[in-house]
């Protein structure tokens, strides 16, 4: 019985171990704001909803179809399509584009947002550009920071 535990022990040190080292660690953006620890990475096509919080990295390119109520950041390099309702705020240092709904607040910074669909939000920008389509809305206001 004791064997037994003793091994038991050891994996369980083993998987500690590992998670530790192969956790990836999300960087702070230039101004030191925001920490994304705990964010899950994505890539490619999501197309269930989102609850929790996501993170688009750099070279990975991710498009969203369904609902999504967590918190999105696309970091520089990465890329972000959204078509479906988000609910969440998005922080941006790569591209999005937002095709969908937006009902959460936009943080560009020095990244590049494309609307085509209609953001109630406010968009703070310190650096970058929004682009916002003719046929978009924007309800919310652009600000500076």
């Amino acid at each position: 019985m004791n064997r037994i535990k003793a091994v038991m022990m050891g994996v369980v040190a083993i998987v500690i171990v590992a998670a530790a080292v192969w956790s990836p660690v999300y960087p702070k953006d230039k101004g030191g704001d925001y920490d994304f620890r705990g964010y899950t990475p994505v890539n490619g096509s999501v197309t269930r909803d989102l609850m929790e919080n996501t993170i688009v990295n750099s070279g990975a390119q991710a498009t969203f179809t369904g609902n999504v109520m967590g918190n999105i950041a696309v970091m520089k390099g990465g890329t972000a399509v959204l078509k479906g309702p988000v609910t969440g705020n998005i922080t941006n240092m790569g591209i999005v584009r937002i095709y969908g709904t937006m009902n959460g607040t936009i943080r560009n910074r020095g990244g590049e947002v494309y609307i085509y669909g209609m953001v109630t939000g406010d968009i703070y920008k310190k650096g970058g550009k929004v682009v916002i389509d003719k046929k978009a809305s924007l309800i919310g206001t652009q600000k500076d920071e």
